[in-house]
């Protein structure tokens, strides 16, 4: 075949099936899992109750928002229910920042790696500890 000449119907039905599962057999390549990775994640997540930092006030709050969300989900009320729903993710998203609480969350889970890591840069979480006597 020549580069100048169309696909014949069979020639494009075979490059149109070997393009379709091209890439499948190769090894693709993994997420990198990381501290950095995973914070990054917790500040994309669209709810945000899982992973805030909220005194019982504020949490008695949310709970109670969320709860009436869902009431007004039952009698058909999705205005009043998105503006609840939102309400709550407003709360619950702002205090990932309330007195530098996510930051120092990632500095200091930083900080625990370095000083767990060892000379030679072998990990120590797994090893056992061994008391000298």
């Amino acid at each position: 075949m020549n580069d100048e000449e169309p696909l014949t119907e069979e020639e494009a039905a075979v490059a149109s099936e070997y393009f379709k599962h091209a890439g499948q057999d190769y090894p693709q390549e993994e997420e990198k899992v990381g501290l950095f990775n995973l914070f990054n994640k917790i500040l994309k997540l669209k709810d945000t109750s899982k992973a805030a930092n909220l005194v019982d006030e504020e949490l008695i709050i949310i709970r109670n928002n969320k709860k009436l969300a869902v009431y007004a989900d039952i009698f058909n009320l999705d205005m009043v229910s998105n503006y609840l729903k939102e309400l709550s993710e407003i709360d619950l998203a702002t205090s990932l920042s309330k007195n530098g609480f996510f930051i120092e969350k990632v500095v200091t889970t930083k900080k625990e790696m370095a000083a767990r890591i060892g000379k030679g840069g072998k990990s120590k979480w797994f090893k056992k500890n061994v008391q000298q006597g």
